[in-house]
C-alpha cells in the first residue's frame, strides 16, 4: 500500500506524449494539484505501463508477471482530474536505468500534494516497458531473448563499478581519487552516451512544457506552469542524468541525484551552478564516490540515509516481505525512509524554488537516520 500523501492538495494525473510521431517518442506521467472545484474522476491506475508489460508477460519475459502482481495497487489521484487554478513550480523526474515511472509513484504523490507538478519522463529503449503511441510497444526485451543492444552495453559496463567505488572514496588524497575516478569514466563510452541521451530527454520535455503552458495551446497545463522555476530529480540513472541536463541547461533551477553513482558524463570538467542535493543510501563504498566531481559546482549539498539501500528511494520498499528484490533494500524501514526521503526532497525544492521555509536546510534541524551537510557555497 501506497503512503498517504502530507500535503494538502488533492491530486490529479495524466499522460501525454513528447514528439509522438518521431523515432523516439517519450511517454511522460504528470502528478499535480488537482482543482478542488471540479468533480471527482476515477482513480488514476498504479502500473501505468501494464499494457506493455502484459505484452512482456506473453512473451516469456520477466519480470513481467512479478510486476503485474502489482497492477492493482490503489493510488491517490483522480484521473485527467482538471488542474488547480494557479501557477505551478515543476519538476522533471527520471527513473533508474531500466526501471518504469509508476515504481516513483508514492514521491510524486508527495511532491504534487504539495504544490508542485511533476512530470516522469519514461527514457524509450532504456526503460522496462512502455506503450507507444499506433499500438507500439517499447521493451527492454528482444521478441527472439535477451535484452536489446543499447541497454546491454551499458549494463556490461558496471561490472567493476562497486570495486571501482570503493577505490575512489578510500583513496588517500582528493588528487587520487579523482584520477581513480576519471579512469573509470573514460572508460564507459556506452555509459556516457545513455546520460546524454538521456539528458537530451529532459531537454524536449522542458521544451514542451514552454508549448503546453501557452494560454492558446488547448493542452492541460495551459498557464499552470512557472517554468521560471523547474527543478529535475531523478533516481539511480535518473539523477546522473538530471545532475547532467542542470548542468547544461540554465533553466534548471535545482537538481537531486537519489542515489545514482557514480556521477558519469562530463560533470567532471563541466560543474554546474545551480543548486544540487546528492543523496546517499547506504550502499557499501558508495558515500561520496561523487563528492569530486560536485565539490566543483556552485551550490553542493550531500545526504546520506542511514540503512537505506539502492531500492529505498522508490516504492519497492512498499511491496510485501520475500520479494525478490529484497537484498537491494536497506535495514531502514519503509515508513522511516519515506518521512526522512520525502521530507529531503520537499524541503530542498521548497527552500531552491520557492523560497520557502526549509528548516533542514535554513534551520539546522535534524533527522534521525540522516546526515545532511553543505559542501560549497554560502554556510548553512
Amino acid at each position: 500500500m501506497l503512503p498517504v500523501p502530507t500535503g494538502r492538495n488533492g491530486i490529479g494525473s495524466t499522460r501525454f506524449v513528447v514528439d509522438a510521431t518521431g523515432e523516439r517518442p517519450l511517454v511522460v506521467t504528470a502528478w499535480y494539484p488537482a482543482d478542488p472545484r471540479s468533480e471527482r474522476t476515477r482513480i488514476a491506475p498504479y502500473l501505468r505501463e501494464e499494457a506493455a508489460l502484459r505484452t512482456m508477460a506473453a512473451w516469456g519475459r520477466n519480470p513481467g508477471p512479478m510486476l503485474l502482481r502489482h497492477a492493482g495497487v490503489v493510488t491517490h489521484s483522480q484521473l485527467d482530474a482538471p488542474v488547480v487554478r494557479r501557477t505551478l513550480p515543476v519538476v522533471v523526474f527520471s527513473h533508474g536505468y531500466l526501471d518504469q515511472p509508476s515504481n516513483y509513484t508514492a514521491l510524486m504523490e508527495e511532491l504534487a500534494s504539495h504544490g508542485y507538478v511533476v512530470f516522469s519522463v519514461a527514457h524509450t529503449g532504456e526503460t522496462m516497458a512502455v506503450s507507444l503511441p499506433n499500438d507500439r510497444i517499447s521493451s527492454i526485451f528482444r521478441a527472439e531473448g535477451g535484452v536489446h543492444v543499447t541497454p546491454a552495453a551499458v549494463l556490461a559496463e558496471w561490472t567493476t563499478e562497486d570495486s571501482v567505488a570503493t577505490a575512489v572514496t578510500t583513496a588517500a588524497t582528493t588528487a587520487a581519487a579523482e584520477a581513480r575516478l576519471r579512469a573509470y569514466l573514460g572508460s564507459l563510452p556506452a555509459s556516457t552516451a545513455a546520460v546524454d541521451r538521456w539528458a537530451d530527454d529532459v531537454r524536449r520535455v522542458v521544451d514542451d512544457l514552454h508549448v503546453r503552458n501557452v494560454r492558446d495551446s488547448g493542452t492541460h497545463f495551459a498557464q499552470r506552469l512557472d517554468l521560471q522555476r523547474v527543478a529535475v530529480v531523478g533516481h539511480s540513472m535518473g539523477g546522473v542524468a538530471s545532475a547532467a541536463f542542470c548542468a547544461r541547461d540554465a533553466r534548471c533551477g535545482a537538481a537531486i541525484n537519489l542515489d545514482g553513482s557514480p556521477q558519469y558524463g562530463d560533470l567532471i570538467d563541466h560543474p554546474s551552478r545551480a543548486p544540487f542535493l546528492m543523496v546517499y543510501g547506504s550502499r557499501p563504498g558508495r558515500v561520496g564516490v561523487s563528492d569530486v566531481v560536485y565539490d566543483k559546482g556552485a551550490n553542493y549539498w550531500r545526504a546520506v540515509v542511514e540503512g537505506a539501500l539502492h531500492l529505498n528511494f522508490g516504492d519497492w520498499q512498499y511491496w510485501p516481505a520475500g520479494s525478490p528484490i529484497a537484498s537491494a533494500l536497506g535495514s531502514i524501514s519503509a515508513a522511516e525512509c519515506t518521512a526522512v526521503v520525502h521530507r529531503l526532497v520537499r524541503e530542498f525544492l521548497d527552500h531552491t524554488l520557492r523560497r520557502a521555509r526549509a528548516p533542514l536546510f535554513i534551520e539546522n534541524v535534524s533527522l534521525p537516520l540522516l546526515s545532511l551537510t553543505r559542501r560549497t557555497g554560502a554556510p548553512r
